[in-house]
């Protein structure tokens, strides 16, 4: 992959660099991809999976409690416990406020 980021490739048609890129990310993702099926177990757990499921509520939450990190370990921690904390709750929010709106459209509609 460091290949494709030299000047020399990067100043080729657009075609044979992309085609080149190609050649050296698609093994990388099929051997991703591979590592995953084979290491199944290793990656569905509950933690994974609840984060997969809050991950657009993380984004939305990690831009207002960045500047919580300094320079500590400590910090860090701390900013991955307070983003996942709010997200989660932001998470709850949002689908009791979905499913509100369904359910309310619905009512006296006999």
């Amino acid at each position: 992959m460091a290949i494709t980021q030299l000047n020399v490739v990067k100043s080729l048609p657009y075609i044979v660099s992309n085609a080149m890129a190609l050649l050296t990310c698609l093994p990388i993702a099929i051997g991703i991809m591979a590592f995953g099926k084979s290491f199944g177990g290793l990656f569905e757990n509950k933690m994974l999976a609840m984060t997969g499921t809050i991950s657009y509520e993380i984004y939305l939450v990690h831009a207002f409690t960045l500047a919580m990190i300094k320079q500590s370990i400590i910090s860090v921690f701390i900013f991955a416990v307070v983003t996942y904390v709010l997200a989660y709750i932001l998470h709850i929010g949002m689908r009791k406020e979905k499913n509100d709106r369904f359910n309310s459209s619905y009512i006296n509609k006999k």
